[in-house]
């Protein structure tokens, strides 16, 4: 999707001259959308890229959650080992 997504800002953008340029800008915007970025004066290209920084901030939302949700499970898993121990002195 980026990968067209590029060919057409590069086409439609004067100001772009390479693709590889233009492949930049893009993924840019997906992973830091508050970037600035170059003069874009076609509406497709502004449409384009903001799409594509709306999808970036929800791939880092997710991605955000995983990570949370992953350390979470893992502290639990080793505050239940740790408390296990001290249970079992305690019946003793």
């Amino acid at each position: 999707m980026l990968i067209v997504e590029s060919m057409v800002i590069w086409q439609l953008e004067e100001g772009i001259q390479t693709y590889w340029e233009a492949l930049y800008i893009t993924g840019s915007r997906i992973i830091l959308f508050g970037r600035e970025m170059p003069t874009i004066e076609h509406k497709l290209s502004v449409l384009l890229l903001t799409g594509t920084s709306i999808m970036g901030v929800v791939i880092q939302g997710v991605a955000l959650q995983w990570g949370f949700s992953t350390a979470e499970n893992r502290y639990k898993k080793w505050k239940n080992r740790k408390m296990k121990p001290e249970a079992n002195k305690e019946n003793l």
